[in-house]
């Protein structure tokens, strides 16, 4: 009879944990899971508000190689830039970007959008630019735009920021040199 009765008090108490362990893992998410949830949103936080770090890339400085920066568009208000490529001929880098006017007014590249370039910290000096940053983009139309910089050396490397002209949602882009 004894041994019955332990039988039974094993049987429940598996059955209890069996239950309780079970319910445990259907109502509440580990550490872990609530962790990469929050970084998940983080990521997407970062994302919305605009600061996005892209993937460092390399440009070579001697063979006038040209790189295609963007692995995506960034867009302000419909306002985007779809493509940026870079060129360094001897100490300048040439900017290429090919920006879209998705809104219903004319839009000013030049009382829009911003680009600044960094090297060691210091803002580079922008010694030429198209005459179509200045022109009007009609509506639904895009544009290439060039902008060229005169760099402190060609070791040191580049942070690219673009950005609406109110510096806000940020893009940055890191661009190591190598000769």
């Amino acid at each position: 009879m004894a041994k019955k009765i332990e039988l039974v008090l094993l049987l429940l108490t598996s059955l209890t944990l069996g239950a309780c362990s079970e319910e445990q893992a259907n109502s509440k998410p580990s550490i872990e899971s609530k962790q990469a949830t929050s970084s998940s949103k983080q990521a997407t936080r970062s994302i919305e508000e605009g600061a996005i770090d892209e993937e460092a890339l390399t440009l070579n400085t001697t063979n006038g190689q040209k790189l295609s920066l963007l692995t995506h568009e960034f867009n302000w208000n419909n306002l985007i830039i779809s493509e940026i490529v870079a060129e360094v001929e001897e100490q300048e880098l040439q900017l290429d970007l090919t920006w879209y006017n998705h809104t219903n007014e004319v839009a000013h590249f030049a009382e829009a959008l911003k680009i600044q370039v960094f090297q060691n910290g210091e803002e580079l000096t922008l010694i030429d630019y198209d005459d179509d940053l200045d022109e009007p983009l009609s509506p639904n139309d895009s544009e290439d735009v060039e902008f060229d910089y005169h760099l402190n050396n060609l070791t040191q490397p580049l942070e690219i920021k673009v950005a609406a002209r109110n510096g806000d949602n940020a893009h940055i882009l890191n661009i190591d040199l190598k000769e």
